[in-house]
Formats: structure tokens, sequence, C-alpha cells
């Protein structure tokens, strides 16, 4: 077994797994966490900081706005974080509500091999590869840099969350996959993700892992999931069976068990740490993909990482439910 212990912002390291926070934390928490195994060998991993609601700017709006609760919400469709933060004033002056980001997660990316005749095409950033803030619109800097200026501006930010699956299978850092289907035989190489971090899937290998020597199984290490946190591989060939609508495969995409009270419980941390960095809400990507019961609690674990009490008064999220097929 290995023994764990905590660094809270660069303090000598202790047991305690827990950081006690409130209105006077005025900064970023940052957590390094070591391992020691019984063969005394020592690994450490540091978390990405965190940070707290009431650490940004208020945004002020006027009242016809209802707090947040009716207004305009504009999409800006894959532009980066960078350019968004130029267009805040703008977009105030304009009227608009918010604006809705991209996934702001780690995803899929590869500039060795085309997709269809398109290189990274945008479907991409609904691969999941990790819950890093590292995706392809910009740096986390540049993320909580935007957000503080259309905050400050009076627009409020919403996050595009992705969470009924993580990437396709066979979209992964593997160099050997290989498909059959159709008839023919494709070979093709690895993807990499828009952080560098490494993750794994099992379709269409045919080599085994050079870490295990096994089959390679599902794991995603900056979301901390092993191949057990998934549905069990199935098509998505029904529109009306509520069962296979939540445990399919949708187009491929690795099927999260969201009825696994620790999937719920990463999703909804991942979730948390979204409204720490400033967003006011978020946009549920493949919301009709997953229980209503699974969604409620995962909800109800999020408001419990706030403190049990009331949201945010201005909090606000919808759910993507598409009627019919996704093509």
């Amino acid at each position: 077994m290995s023994q764990l212990e905590f660094s809270w912002n660069g303090a000598d390291y202790t047991t305690d797994n827990t950081f006690q926070a409130d209105t006077s934390v005025t900064d970023e928490v940052t957590l390094t966490v070591k391992a020691t195994t019984s063969e005394n060998k020592e690994y450490t991993i540091t978390v990405e900081p965190t940070m707290f609601v009431w650490q940004h700017p208020e945004v002020n709006q006027p009242d016809n706005y209802n707090n947040g609760q009716k207004g305009g919400i504009v999409e800006m469709f894959g532009w980066p974080y960078t350019d968004i933060e130029k267009e805040c004033e703008f977009l105030a002056q304009a009227g608009w509500m918010g604006v809705k980001v991209y996934p702001s997660q780690e995803s899929v990316m590869t500039y060795e091999w085309v997709q269809n005749g398109e290189l990274n095409p945008w479907w991409f950033m609904y691969q999941p590869t990790g819950y890093k803030q590292e995706g392809r619109m910009g740096t986390r800097e540049e993320l909580k840099s935007m957000i503080k200026t259309c905050r400050s501006a009076g627009v409020r930010v919403y996050a595009d969350a992705v969470i009924n699956h993580m990437s396709g299978g066979g979209n992964d850092v593997w160099e050997s996959h290989r498909n059959g289907d159709g008839g023919g035989c494709a070979y093709w190489g690895s993807k990499n993700s828009t952080s560098g971090n490494p993750y794994f899937t099992h379709d269409w290998m045919y080599y085994p892992s050079n870490n295990t020597g096994l089959h390679p199984g599902l794991e995603y290490p900056t979301a901390a999931y092993i191949a057990t946190d998934f549905h069990c591989e199935r098509s998505l060939n029904s529109w009306t069976d509520p069962f296979l609508l939540n445990n399919g495969w949708l187009t491929g995409l690795t099927d999260l068990d969201t009825e696994s009270d620790y999937v719920r419980d990463r999703i909804a941390a991942y979730l948390t740490g979204l409204l720490g960095l400033g967003f006011s809400g978020f946009r549920v990507d493949a919301a009709k993909h997953i229980y209503p019961d699974s969604l409620a609690h995962i909800f109800k674990n999020f408001k419990d990482n706030l403190g049990g009490d009331d949201l945010p008064d201005d909090f606000i999220t919808y759910l993507e439910v598409i009627m019919g097929g996704e093509m």
C-alpha cells in the first residue's frame, strides 16, 4: 500500500487531505500529492489550482436580465479565448446577457493525419481526454483572463460541459490501431490531447500495451477514470430505448457509467471547478444520453460541493436534448 501525503500551497506535507476555505482565501489554492510505496519509491503530482466563486468580479447588468435568469447567450463558435476577450465590451453594449464557449477541457488533437479530409474537426473538442482546463481554444490562464474581462464588462460566461462520455474508442495515443469494419482493413496512428497528457482506449488494438503487456483498457489519468468507470461497449442503435440511449456508445464515444457514485462525484467535482473559474452556468452536452435520475444526483453532489445551500443567485444550466437521431 502507498502512503499519501498532501502539501497545500507549498506548505509541509501532511496526511490531512482537506483544506478549509472561506472568503478570506483570495488566491488560488494549490495541491501537491506525494505517494510513497512500500519500496520507498516516491511519486508526486501537482493538481490544477482551485479557485472559488467569491474570487471573481461582480457582474453588473440591468434589472431586465433578472440577475442572469433572462437574456440572450451568444455562441462564439470555436473562438479562441483571447479573441472572445477582445469582444467582451461589445457583447455588453450589444445587449447580450452572456457568452458560451466551446468545451474547455482537454480533448483530442492531432497534426499527424486528417479525419475525413479535415484536420482537427470541431467535434474533436467534444471528445474529452481529461478534465484539465487546457483545451483547444486556449490555456487555463487565457480562459481565466477572458472570464474576468467579460464579467467586469457585464457579460456572464457559460461552459459547454461534456459529461456523458470521453473520447471515441481508438482516438488515443496508441500507434497501432486496425479497423476491419466495412470489409476493408484500415490502419492509423496515434492522436494526442490538447494538453499533451496521455490517455488510452481499447478499440481496434492488435498489439498489447507497452505498459502492462495486456490488451489495453480505458484510462483517462487526468479525469481519474479507468475501464470500470464506463458502460460496457454497445452500439447506440435505437432512439426510443431508454437503456440504449443511456448505455450505448454514441457514435463510438466511450460512455461514462453515470449510475456509478464515483463517476457522479468526479463529474460534480469537474463542474464545481468550472464554477470556481468564474463560469455562471453550463450547457450540458448530450444530456439525452444520461438518465434524468443520474443528472439529478450529479447536480445534488455539485450543490453539496458548494456547501449544500442555495446555488449562486445567477446560476443557470440548460440541457442539450436533440429529438430523434444525432445525424
